[in-house]
C-alpha cells in the first residue's frame, strides 16, 4: 500500500499552472509488482495531465487506499487473490460513481468483458498492454472525467442563475 500524498516537483498539491486543466490522480491496483512498476513507469504521467497518486497489491486495500488519494482513475487486474477485479469495480463504482476504471484482463472472454460493461467499466485492455494502448485508454479517461466536470459546472452556473431570477 503506497500513498504520494506529498508535493509533486515542489508544487503544492494541485498547483495549476496556467492555462491548464487540474492535474487528474490515477491509482494502479494490481497484485503483481512489476506489473505496477511497468504501469507507472511507461507513461509520462505529467505529459498528459495525469498524476500516479498511490498503489496497491490487492483490492482490498485499494478500496481502502481510495479514501486516502481520491483517485479520479483505476488501473486495475481483473484476477488477483482474494477480490478479483470486476467485483472490486462493482463495489467501487457503487460508491464512487464518477471514478473512471480501466481493467487490464488476460481473459479474452465476452463474459468477462460483458459483465465489466454492465458494472460500468470505463474500458477494458487486454494482457499484454502495450503502452500506446495503455496510454490512449487513460486519456480517453481523462477527456472524460474533464467533459463530466464541465458538465457539471455548466449545470450548476444555470442553476444558479435560475435561482438568482427566481427571487424577483
Amino acid at each position: 500500500l503506497k500513498a504520494n500524498t506529498g508535493k509533486a516537483q515542489g508544487l503544492p498539491y494541485g498547483y495549476l499552472r496556467k492555462g491548464r486543466m487540474k492535474m487528474l490522480n490515477v491509482m494502479i491496483i494490481d497484485d503483481e509488482k512489476l506489473v505496477r512498476a511497468m504501469i507507472r513507469q511507461c507513461i509520462n504521467w505529467e505529459e498528459i495531465n495525469l498524476e500516479v497518486v498511490g498503489e496497491a497489491s490487492s483490492a482490498r486495500m485499494g478500496m481502502e487506499l481510495i479514501e486516502e488519494v481520491h483517485p479520479d482513475i483505476i488501473v486495475m487486474d481483473i484476477k488477483m487473490p482474494g477480490m478479483n477485479g470486476l467485483v472490486c469495480s462493482e463495489l467501487i463504482l457503487g460508491k464512487y460513481p464518477h471514478i473512471k476504471i480501466i481493467i487490464l484482463s488476460g481473459h479474452d472472454d465476452f463474459e468477462y468483458a460483458t459483465e465489466g460493461i454492465h458494472i460500468g467499466v470505463f474500458e477494458y485492455l487486454l494482457k499484454p498492454v502495450n503502452e500506446e494502448e495503455l496510454r490512449k485508454a487513460v486519456i480517453k479517461a481523462r477527456d472524460a472525467v474533464y467533459e463530466e466536470r464541465n458538465h457539471q459546472k455548466e449545470f450548476d452556473r444555470y442553476k444558479d442563475e435560475l435561482e438568482k431570477h427566481s427571487s424577483y
